[in-house]
């Protein structure tokens, strides 16, 4: 699985790193884990990878699970788990034993060809492996190192072809390489190289979902079952949207690019709105950055700022019992500056 931090500064100071995702092998026997909800980005966004409901087609394609696929999904795992705990060491050791053995695969005869997982597949894990390597790295501030992971694991998704069927998760890790090198950047300074990372990163987001809604629109006949997957993947899928369109917004503004940083958040904001009409800590989050951008002196929107800000102090006062607590306070100093300009 993965994490996101989803910020660059703000509320929340925190930072939106793409890490480990566990994945799930392709089999009732082995396939029915489900992630810990500490997981996603950077250490973040609760979301389930079920490898079996992104790819109903690889599901059905393989009926087998190889001694190899299976000991990979559990160094993973582990990783994970050191990840989680800030045991970046133990982590990285996991993800690399996990990446000597695709490289070294292991012929388990069984009801497939070979027993063994396709190249595509391959690909598809040594890209999700050096994602996660490239997160530990990030976490150690050794930069370098990660720019090295990341951009492999961009290559080997790359190397996965558009036929294949796993070339929608390709294109998901793909996004999550893209943008936690443009926090490399970021980190670096490098501002124009950032916000182009997340720009591609975005396409490739984009991407996923035309697939996925290509995907079962081909499918005429859905199950009960097949509509209740198909609705949590488009959520999945444009919450991560929504939160690539944030981090672009952010970096616009940042390099003083006002305009294009609001029509970018306000993206954000109606991608959210589209699949979550419920106000949690990354909607509040973004509509405080909305507002900051609204009471910008260059725009001077200063009853839409007022408008968001409003909206956070409720739902913070709600949360909190009363605006005497602390996290409450913010939204009240940012009410008071608008009614000062």
């Amino acid at each position: 699985m993965e994490y996101t931090y989803s910020q660059f500064e703000g509320d929340a100071q925190r930072e939106p790193v793409k890490s480990p995702r566990k994945w799930k092998v392709f089999s009732k026997k082995f396939g029915k884990n489900t992630a810990d909800g500490t997981d996603r980005r950077d250490a973040t966004t609760n979301r389930e990878y079920d490898e079996q409901s992104r790819d109903s087609a690889a599901r059905e394609e393989r009926k087998v699970v190889t001694s190899e696929e299976k000991e990979i999904s559990l160094l993973n795992d582990k990783g994970n788990e050191f990840f989680v705990r800030g045991e970046f060491n133990g982590a990285l050791r996991m993800y690399s034993e996990a990446l000597k053995l695709l490289k070294n695969p292991v012929v388990i005869t069984a009801e497939s060809r070979s027993g063994m997982m396709d190249t595509a597949m391959r690909r598809f894990h040594t890209a999700r492996l050096l994602v996660n390597i490239g997160a530990v790295h990030i976490r150690r501030e050794c930069y370098e190192d990660a720019m090295s992971s990341l951009e492999l694991s961009i290559r080997s998704s790359k190397l996965i072809p558009e036929k294949s069927v796993h070339y929608y998760r390709s294109l998901e890790v793909l996004s999550d390489a893209l943008e936690n090198l443009g926090l490399v950047y970021y980190k670096e300074k490098d501002l124009v190289i950032s916000l182009a990372m997340y720009n591609d990163a975005l396409d490739a987001r984009r991407a996923c979902l035309d697939l996925l809604e290509q995907k079962w629109k081909s499918r005429l006949i859905k199950s009960k079952d097949e509509v209740r997957k198909i609705n949590e993947e488009k959520f999945a899928c444009k919450m991560e949207l929504a939160s690539t369109v944030q981090q672009i917004a952010l970096l616009e503004e940042r390099q003083g690019n006002i305009g294009k940083a609001i029509e970018r958040c306000e993206e954000a904001v109606a991608l959210r709105k589209e699949v979550s009409p419920e106000v949690d800590e990354s909607s509040l989050t973004l509509l405080n950055a909305l507002g900051r951008l609204y009471s910008h002196r260059s725009v001077g929107w200063y009853k839409e700022a007022l408008n968001n800000f409003e909206k956070v102090y409720e739902v913070k006062s709600e949360l909190h019992d009363g605006e005497d607590h602390i996290d409450v306070v913010p939204s009240i100093n940012n009410i008071a500056y608008v009614h000062g300009e």
